[in-house]
């Protein structure tokens, strides 16, 4: 939340400060974005290994473990946006 937090309060710093701070805050969040879809394409993969989505049938369960295959896959392909916008951030302001 901090790191949200800073990104609201960084334009009310002034544009040159925002982008000198920017540039140094945008090479870490790519670092942890594919950190993230490493995380989550491991949990994946362990999951249906374990053939956890495919084992319950019936009932919330089964609801709950579609929501959080969908879930995992989104989440995954945000922090991949997410990269190419901070890649294109980083080649716009060099």
């Amino acid at each position: 939340m901090a790191f949200i937090s800073l990104f609201l309060i960084l334009p009310m710093l002034g544009i040159v400060f925002t982008l000198e701070v920017l540039k140094l805050l945008v090479p870490i969040y790519i670092g942890w974005a594919v950190f993230m879809i490493i995380v989550a394409i491991v949990v994946y993969v362990l999951l249906k290994r374990k053939h956890m989505f495919d084992r319950y049938h019936e009932g919330w369960k089964k609801t709950a473990m579609t929501i959080l295959k969908y879930f995992i896959i989104l989440d995954g392909l945000f922090y991949l946006f997410t990269i190419f916008a901070a890649i294109y951030f980083l080649c716009v302001f060099p």
